[in-house]
C-alpha cells in the first residue's frame, strides 16, 4: 500500500524564520488548496468547506483537517473526523488505519531492542538529588547554599492590578495603540509559575477568564491540576495567547520589549515564585536575565534533559527558570514521549516547591490508557495481532517501568492474563486511585469497565498479588538500573 505526499513546507520555513503560529496559518492555507484540488478529504468535510461534493470522487486520504490542527480539538471530535475516512470509495483509504498500526509496529519492535531511560516512579529524594549532583559539579554554583523551593518569600505589599495597569500606561506611551493587556493567571504566593507562549485555548472553559481579561489557561495545564491557588500563569507579551492573534508576527518594537522585561523580572522578584517554567522559545530571552544566564545547568530526569537557570542572591539560590522542551502548542494525547518530558518537569517543580495535587502524569496515563485499551479491544475484535514480550510497544515498557514493572516479568503478566493486552489491562485496573470517587479496595478500583465485571474477580484479586511482588521487590538483582533502593510510588493521575 503506497500513499503520497501531497505538500510540505520548505525546509528553510523553521522557528528561527517563521513563528510556530505563522506556520500553522501558512499550513492551514496550504491545505485548503491542496484539498480543493486534490479532494483529499472526505466528502463531508468536502461539503463543509466547499459545498457541493457531486464533482468530487472521496479518495483521497487526510486524516484530520489542518485547518482545525492550530486549535484544541478534543479526542472525541478528532475520532469523528477520522472515523470518517472509513467511507472512502477507495478501499486502500479505507485500511489506511491497519496500514498505520502495522506500520507503527515494526517501528515500535525496532525502537525496543533500544536501552530503556525509564525508571520506576520514585520518592521525592529522586528529584532533589539529580538537583544536588548537577549544582555540585558546577564550578559557578557548588558553593552556594541548596536550593529551598518551600521557603517562602517576605511578599512586598503590591497590588497585581496596579502592577498590570503601569505597564499599560507605559507601553501606551510607546504607541498610540491600544494594547489589550492580558492579567496573570494564579495568586501571588504560588511558588509555580509559567510563563507561555502561543498556545491554543479552549474558549468556552476559559470564557470567564477571557471576559475580564485574565491568562486564559491551556486545557493541558487544567488537567495537570494547575489552578488559581497553586501556580502563577502568564503570557511573555502579556497578550493571550490563543490562535487569533497569529496575524501579527512581531506586535512590540524594541522599547516595548524593554518594557516588558522588567515588568517580567519585577513581577517575579516580588512575589514567591521559586520554579519558573518557560514554555517556548520567545519566554527565555524575556524572563531571563543576562547575569542568570551565565548560572545554567543541564538537569536530566528519565533521561530528559532539561536546560535550567540558576538565579542566586547573595550566597543562595533563589529561584529556578527551567525550559520545557517541547511545545504546548504542538502537544498533542498522542505524543507519549512529549507527555513523558511535560510530565517530568512539572513532577520535578511540584517535588521542590512541595506544591501539592499537581498531576504531571495526567497527560502520559491518559496516552497510555487509550493505547491500552485500544489494542486489547482490537484484538477481542480480531483487528490486531495479539502483542507478545517481543513486540510490546516502547510505550507500554516505559509506563510498565514507571509502574516499577520490569521486562523479565511481562512473561507473568502475559501468563496471568492470558495474553499479554489483557494482563496489561488487568495492571491498569488494580493500580491504586488517588481521589474521593475511587474505592479503598485494591480489587475494586472504581473503573467502570470493574464496576460492570467485565473481569472475573478472582482475576483481579491475582493481578493485586502479582503486582505487589513484582512491584515492591527489592531493585538491585533487577535488569532495570536503578541507583539507589526506592519506594515505588503509583501515580494515577
Amino acid at each position: 500500500m503506497n500513499f503520497i505526499r501531497l505538500w510540505s513546507l520548505p525546509p528553510g520555513v523553521d522557528n528561527t524564520k517563521c513563528g510556530l503560529a505563522q506556520q500553522w496559518l501558512l499550513k492551514a492555507i496550504l491545505e485548503v488548496v491542496m484539498c480543493r484540488a486534490f479532494q483529499n478529504l472526505p466528502s463531508a468535510l468536502v461539503l463543509e468547506l466547499f459545498g457541493d461534493t457531486s464533482k468530487y470522487t472521496n479518495v483521497g486520504l487526510n486524516e484530520f483537517p489542518l485547518l482545525l490542527k492550530g486549535a484544541e480539538v478534543s479526542v472525541l471530535n478528532q475520532r469523528l473526523y477520522t472515523k470518517s475516512l472509513t467511507k472512502s470509495n477507495d478501499p486502500q483509504v479505507r485500511q489506511w488505519f491497519m496500514a498505520r498500526e502495522r506500520y507503527r509496529s515494526i517501528v515500535m519492535q525496532h525502537t525496543c531492542k533500544l536501552g530503556r531511560c525509564v525508571q520506576p516512579l520514585l520518592d521525592p529524594s529522586y528529584y532533589q538529588t539529580a538537583y544536588r549532583n548537577v549544582i555540585s559539579n558546577s564550578v559557578r554554583l557548588c558553593y552556594f547554599k541548596p536550593f529551598n523551593g518551600a521557603k517562602g518569600f517576605a511578599l512586598q505589599q503590591v497590588d497585581m492590578d496596579f502592577l498590570v495597569g503601569l505597564v499599560s500606561t507605559d507601553l501606551q506611551a510607546k504607541d498610540a495603540e491600544p494594547r489589550q493587556i492580558a492579567r496573570p493567571f494564579g495568586t501571588l504566593q504560588a511558588r509555580i509559575g509559567l510563563v507561555l507562549e502561543w498556545c491554543p485555548v479552549d474558549k468556552n472553559a476559559n470564557c470567564q477568564l477571557l471576559e475580564q481579561g485574565i491568562t486564559a489557561i491551556p486545557p493541558i495545564l487544567r488537567d495537570c491540576g494547575f489552578n488559581q491557588s497553586n501556580s502563577l500563569i502568564w503570557t511573555y507579551d502579556l497578550r493571550q495567547s490563543h490562535l487569533s492573534e497569529i496575524g501579527r508576527p512581531n506586535p512590540y518594537s524594541k522599547s516595548e520589549l524593554d518594557i516588558l522585561c522588567r515588568f517580567h523580572r519585577s513581577l517575579i522578584q516580588m512575589f514567591n515564585l521559586r520554579v519558573i517554567i518557560l514554555c517556548g522559545s520567545g519566554t527565555e530571552r524575556m524572563i531571563v536575565s543576562h547575569e542568570t544566564r551565565r548560572n545554567r545547568v543541564d538537569i536530566e530526569l528519565q533521561g530528559c534533559v532539561y536546560t535550567t537557570y540558576c538565579e542566586v542572591d547573595r550566597n543562595e539560590i533563589t529561584r529556578l527558570y527551567m525550559i520545557l522542551p517541547v511545545s504546548l502548542s504542538s502537544l498533542r494525547y498522542t505524543k507519549w514521549t512529549d507527555c513523558l518530558k511535560l510530565g517530568e518537569l512539572i513532577r520535578f517543580a511540584a517535588t521542590m516547591t512541595e506544591t501539592q495535587r499537581i498531576k504531571g502524569y495526567y497527560q502520559a496515563n491518559y496516552r497510555i490508557y487509550r493505547h491500552i485499551i485500544m489494542q486489547y479491544t482490537n484484538e477481542l475484535n480480531g483487528k490486531y495481532d495479539l502483542i507478545t514480550k517481543d513486540t510490546i510497544s516502547p510505550l507500554i515498557l516505559d509506563w510498565l517501568s514507571l509502574k516499577g514493572v520490569v521486562y523479565r516479568d511481562i512473561s507473568k503478566i502475559e501468563r496471568l492474563g492470558g495474553t499479554l493486552s489483557r494482563g496489561i489491562l488487568l495492571i491498569l485496573m488494580v493500580l491504586p486511585r488517588e481521589g474521593p470517587k475511587q474505592s479503598s479496595n485494591p480489587t475494586s478500583p472504581g473503573n467502570l469497565v470493574a464496576e460492570q465485571s467485565y473481569f472475573p474477580r478472582e482475576d483481579l484479586g491475582n493481578t493485586c498479588d502479582l503486582y505487589r511482588a513484582i512491584s515492591i521487590s527489592q531493585y538491585d538483582d533487577r535488569d532495570q538500573p536503578c541507583v539507589a533502593k526506592v519506594q515505588v510510588i503509583c501515580e494515577n493521575c
